[in-house]
């Protein structure tokens, strides 16, 4: 995998958000953790850099899921999703395309699914 893939991670556990940053040490990704949908849609705003892979969980305290993804959606539309949570229900209220991770989860599984991901991207866009 050639290309540095941005991936956001979002998730109001702390504890998870430093073992999924860990978990991706040795993966060719810069990761960005952020602990409520404020924090994502205030950055976003002042980021330069898109994400290439976003990581979500379904239950944040600060706005509902559902907005949160329709303004991902909106702002970075060929990003790829992954939500996690343990409700099995919002599966089949995901955006076209996104990946559910079920709660909980190995870290083995969550490296694997990012890594599946990044190289679906960097196969869709090689670099030159």
């Amino acid at each position: 995998m050639g290309l540095l893939m941005h991936i956001w991670l979002i998730d109001d556990n702390q504890a998870l958000l430093d073992l999924l940053v860990s978990c991706l040490d040795e993966v060719n990704v810069c990761p960005r953790a952020f602990a409520t949908a404020q924090d994502v849609i205030y950055l976003s705003e002042n980021l330069a850099m898109a994400p290439d892979i976003i990581v979500m969980d379904w239950t944040l305290p600060d706005l509902p899921a559902t907005h949160l993804l329709d303004y991902l959606v909106r702002m970075y539309p060929t990003a790829r999703l992954v939500v996690m949570s343990g409700d099995f229900s919002i599966e089949s209220r995901l955006p076209y395309g996104a990946r559910f991770l079920a709660k909980p989860f190995r870290l083995a599984t969550f490296r694997e699914i990012v890594m599946e991901i990044a190289a679906a991207v960097t196969e869709a866009f090689p670099s030159d």
